[in-house]
């Protein structure tokens, strides 16, 4: 009669254990395989990240900015006249609203981030790579600079177009004395009144703008790594990307 071994509590559950992280890692380097394989979604998810914070940082500016836009008080081109209405604006804003007056529109401020600059930085890269593909002549400096300028407004107009019923949330919510209580209040009242192609009023010139803006930025980045490179003989890291994003700047 064969005899049957039995195990150790300890050591089925060991084995269980062991058999678990083992499938758990496979996971994580499938995952992470996966990841690489498909770049583009690394590049969307950072820029998006990486802008909604800029977003975030500079929200109050931003603020005052359309305030300013839709002030209807005359205001002359004099530096003086310029400095006292944002002096002025500051503090209107602070003493009848709060501090939390400029933080209006955070919500769709951050969804615009993580929408406009997920593609208008992440898409960069791969519609350049693209492009590269279909036009691989990288012998003329022509070549490399049109095909650079066309990735990035294409990239710059498909932001815009994503994200403008988010940019107009945004501005609604920042506007003085705005009816508005929420993003979904906004959508849901031009919906109403203006129908659904009412979310992206303003895209065309949104479009041209943020195309010329994406392609001189990107274009412009491209080139002061480059040189950054040449100068210090840094390679890929923080210090190089936060030279040449100075540069770039």
């Amino acid at each position: 009669m064969p005899t049957i071994e039995v195990l150790p509590v300890e050591s089925l559950s060991s084995e269980n254990n062991s058999r678990k992280y083992s499938s758990t890692t496979e996971l994580f380097k499938h995952v992470k395989s996966s990841s690489s394989d498909h770049p583009i979604i690394t590049e969307l998810i950072t820029s998006g990240l990486s802008v909604s914070i800029a977003n975030l940082i500079t929200l109050p500016i931003d603020v005052l900015k359309v305030r300013l836009q839709l002030a209807n008080a005359a205001m002359t081109t004099s530096q003086s006249s310029i400095k006292a209405g944002l002096i002025e604006t500051t503090k209107n804003v602070y003493q009848k609203e709060g501090i939390r007056a400029f933080y209006s529109g955070f919500t769709p401020a951050i969804l615009r981030g993580l929408f406009y600059g997920g593609v208008r930085l992440g898409a960069y890269g791969p519609i350049k790579n693209m492009l590269k593909r279909l036009v691989s002549d990288d012998n003329k400096s022509s070549i490399v600079f049109a095909r650079n300028i066309t990735a990035g407004c294409l990239s710059g107009s498909m932001a815009a177009i994503t994200s403008n019923p988010m940019d107009l949330c945004k501005t609604k919510l920042q506007t003085k004395n705005t009816i508005y209580k929420s993003s979904a209040h906004v959508i849901k009242d031009v919906i109403q009144h203006y129908g659904v192609k009412g979310l992206w009023v303003g895209t065309v010139p949104a479009a041209f703008r943020t195309a010329v803006l994406t392609a001189t930025q990107c274009v412009t980045y491209d080139h002061a790594k480059r040189f950054w490179i040449e100068l210090t003989g840094w390679s890929e890291g923080v210090k190089l990307h936060l030279g040449a994003s100075l540069i770039t700047g």
